[in-house]
């Protein structure tokens, strides 16, 4: 009975171990991956729109239900190569449902990388909401503001962001139509779709079965 008990502990061990080693592959592929599926043809059109439309700024809003793909579709964009070379000024920040003004201009300031301790501490909204307009002022900047909720924290950053006409853009993401017309004042608005049966499928193998892929 001993030798028996011992046995069925030693299987509890080895199937936890087993789970355990599975469970931590599986985050580790899923959070390194970028996987993208049916957004090849959506990409190219936000980055015509940032690179060869008009030379005032303009928002390009990224509209969606939460997990569509909005923030990664926004990210892709952002990290391309083309786009990196085209604008001197690149930031990111995160505004979300409980929005803080001088978090997001701290956001904003930390990807330009000119944040430090004295900056976090002393400085008020209306000093960093200065500071990040002069950083920008003359430069040719993308500014994408992810998960934006409401109209109010557009109002509040959007003074901040000069217009020289030189072809700068801000990328807005968000779940609400009147968030991203407010805020692209009469410029498309970029719906996002469902992904199709075929393209779902694709998603699935891609995240489970890697390898049935490959050539």
């Amino acid at each position: 009975m001993k030798k028996i008990k011992a046995r069925r502990f030693n299987n509890k061990i080895s199937q936890s171990s087993v789970t355990q080693q599975y469970c931590t592959s599986s985050q580790f592929t899923l959070n390194q991956k970028d996987i993208i599926v049916g957004l090849d043809e959506v990409v190219l059109k936000i980055k015509d729109r940032l690179i060869v439309q008009s030379s005032r700024l303009e928002v390009v809003p990224i509209i969606g239900m939460g997990g569509i793909g909005k923030t990664t579709l926004a990210r892709r964009v952002y990290d391309d190569s083309l786009i990196t070379y085209h604008f001197y000024v690149r930031a990111w920040t995160n505004v979300s449902q409980e929005f803080d003004t001088r978090e997001i201009f701290l956001g904003i300031l930390r990807s330009i990388g000119i944040v430090n301790c004295e900056v976090k501490r002393n400085n008020t909204y209306e000093q960093l909401a200065k500071r990040v307009y002069r950083s920008l002022k003359g430069r040719k900047y993308l500014i994408v503001l992810d998960d934006m909720w409401s109209i109010e924290a557009w109002q509040h950053v959007k003074r901040s962001f000069p217009d020289d006409h030189n072809g700068s853009r801000i990328v807005l993401t968000t779940w609400l139509v009147d968030v991203a017309s407010c805020a692209s004042s009469g410029s498309p608005l970029h719906q996002m779709r469902f992904l199709s049966v075929t393209e779902s499928w694709t998603l699935l193998t891609l995240l489970f079965w890697p390898g049935i892929h490959e050539p």
